[in-house]
């Protein structure tokens, strides 16, 4: 007898906010170590940047030993990297972690000439960092929706977008302005809209009866709220549509800051909501002879 597709229950808003903290810690540093290219202008930022992205990447962590449980069950979490990608992403988090402390401290000390060198190791790290909470979902094999390469490329870019977000977000309240970004975050958002839009359309003509109810999750259900008004709206065409308006009319406005933390605030939507229509495939009952 084959049982309907059953909603998971395991992960939920804790995760979601763990996979948030990483994406966005991890995010700004890789955001800083591209546009600090292009734009030699932010290099000076460097201490803060390594600073700030570092405290979002504990506090993921943080809440990622509030979701495990006790002292000794965060002790596995480390232990299990053959097997969990949650290890994994446990590990690569302490490792950007300690790595933007030595950089902080190293530029405090004075001692610049291993910037590159550091800064290079934590974009690598950083990168990897960014694909945890993708490569975690899909090491899920009976969750077919967390499976779609389709999922995976939205989130990444969104986690993305978020530490581009919290870079801006940063800029702004030193009174440096918008600099390179201002131009590259609307064109993220875009992108992630029609990758989002790619998604929804990959889940909806699968033949798996999970795929088709997380689609119908996202589009007809409660659920739908929180993906449509949050993640889409609130997130990428709001912040979007503001960061155009400052290109266009070529000076910075007060409401900038609205746009950065309303991205921040999508980026969050998007795990959670991604989280909460993961449905196993249907179960298969056996019956004792």
């Amino acid at each position: 007898m084959m049982f309907k597709p059953f909603r998971q229950t395991v992960w939920g808003v804790r995760v979601a906010i763990d996979l948030f903290f990483g994406g966005v810690g991890s995010g700004m540093f890789v955001a800083y170590a591209v546009f600090s290219l292009l734009n030699p202008d932010i290099y000076h930022i460097m201490n803060a940047v390594s600073a700030l992205s570092a405290i979002f990447v504990i506090l993921g962590l943080l809440v990622l030993m509030s979701e495990v449980g006790r002292p000794m069950n965060s002790m596995k979490v480390i232990n299990n990297l053959k097997t969990s990608w949650m290890s994994r992403g446990a590990l690569i988090s302490i490792v950007f972690v300690l790595v933007s402390a030595l950089l902080f401290i190293l530029n405090l000390a004075g001692i610049t000439w291993l910037n590159t060198f550091l800064t290079g190791i934590n974009f690598i790290i950083g990168l990897i960092l960014i694909a945890y909470p993708g490569l975690l979902l899909r090491a899920v094999l009976d969750i077919p929706a967390w499976r779609s390469p389709m999922i995976f490329s939205t989130m990444y870019l969104y986690s993305f977008l978020s530490g581009v977000g919290l870079l801006d977000m940063y800029l702004l309240i030193e009174g440096a302005g918008l600099a390179y970004l201002g131009i590259v975050t609307p064109s993220i958002a875009i992108v992630v809209v029609i990758l989002s839009a790619i998604s929804l359309y990959d889940l909806k003509r699968r033949n798996d009866a999970a795929s088709i109810t997380s689609y119908r999750e996202l589009v007809e259900t409660g659920a739908n709220r929180i993906f449509w008004l949050g993640a889409m709206v609130l997130g990428l065409v709001v912040p979007a549509s503001i960061f155009l308006y400052v290109i266009i009319s070529n000076k910075l406005e007060p409401i900038d800051l609205l746009a950065t933390f309303l991205i921040l605030i999508g980026a969050l939507c998007f795990k959670y909501s991604i989280l909460k229509v993961g449905f196993h495939k249907p179960m298969i009952k056996s019956i004792a002879h």
